[in-house]
């Protein structure tokens, strides 16, 4: 998870600071109604996880920047999704689910101000405010819902380090 919230914070920084300069009105009313979604199903844990990473692939579907945009097909396959419901546990946990959406509108208002800087920096607070959860000491029983919320998944996670094509 540290390897996957340290790229996720290098390229959508970025993503960030793109968007805000060619995001459109279209683009802003779009990404808005995945802040919706995440805020109508804030308090759900299970319908949660599968929407908390939704307004940052969308952010990346918006970058008119190209190499921005592979590269966050990359952070953002399907393979990772595990590593965000995990955070998502661990984030809940620690009581700071609910800052998600403040730091959320952060960023989208500044996309929307057209202020690049001010969406750069505001998505590098929300994503180094991940860091922290996700590199902080986890308790027995949080790791206890981690396991189990694995075991759930019916499917086994290799490293990539451990494949051999």
């Amino acid at each position: 998870m540290r390897d996957l919230v340290t790229a996720r914070r290098g390229l959508e920084r970025e993503i960030a600071r793109s968007v805000a300069t060619t995001a459109t009105a279209e683009d802003i009313r779009r990404l808005r109604t995945y802040l919706a979604e995440y805020d109508r199903k804030i308090d759900s844990d299970s319908t949660r996880r599968h929407v908390a990473v939704d307004f940052h692939k969308a952010l990346a579907t918006v970058c008119k920047n190209r190499m921005l945009k592979a590269a966050a097909m990359v952070l953002f396959d399907t393979r990772f999704d595990v590593f965000e419901q995990v955070l998502d546990i661990i984030t809940a946990s620690r009581g700071r689910t609910h800052e998600g959406p403040h730091e959320h509108d952060a960023i989208m208002d500044a996309i929307a101000a057209g202020d690049a800087a001010a969406a750069e920096l505001a998505m590098v607070h929300h994503l180094d405010r991940l860091a922290e959860d996700a590199w902080g000491e986890v308790s027995p029983s949080t790791m206890l819902a981690i396991e189990l919320f694995l075991k759930d998944q019916h499917r086994p996670f290799t490293s990539f380090n451990n494949q051999h094509d």
